[in-house]
């Protein structure tokens, strides 16, 4: 007994074995992000009137210490992320993207710890 103790107690104070806890100052960090989207292709009428996409990102693990995500769009020539919407369940984030000219959106979900990235693609056409 007096051997383990030898070993387990530096240990413990070093803060280097922990049984059955977990240290709550290590962060959860996301491992990935999937992103869904209602539709790939937009139109913008000739009278103005146009449709839009709703794009939801979700986080995993769930037990991620910074879930969120922050939405960034490219264009060739012109679209944008209208809206950023909060949702349910943790982790997910809803972007509704509007269009405001033909073209190509590449919509982009970056984790807010900077581990993944995700994008998708939207064709917005006059019909």
């Amino acid at each position: 007994m007096r051997r383990i103790a030898k070993v387990v107690l530096p240990l413990m104070a070093a803060g280097i074995l922990l049984i059955g806890c977990t240290n709550p100052t290590i962060a959860d960090k996301v491992e990935r992000i999937t992103i869904t989207a209602s539709t790939t292709s937009l139109f913008i009428a000739a009278d103005g009137t146009s449709n839009h996409a709703t794009i939801e990102a979700s986080v995993e693990p769930a037990t991620a210490t910074d879930p969120s995500v922050t939405w960034t769009a490219v264009t060739v020539p012109a679209a944008g992320v209208a809206q950023i919407v909060p949702s349910s369940p943790p982790g997910s984030a809803i972007a509704v993207v509007t269009p405001s000219g033909t073209g190509t959106a590449v919509i982009t979900a970056t984790s807010n710890d900077g581990t993944n990235v995700v994008s998708n693609s939207i064709t917005i056409t006059v019909p």
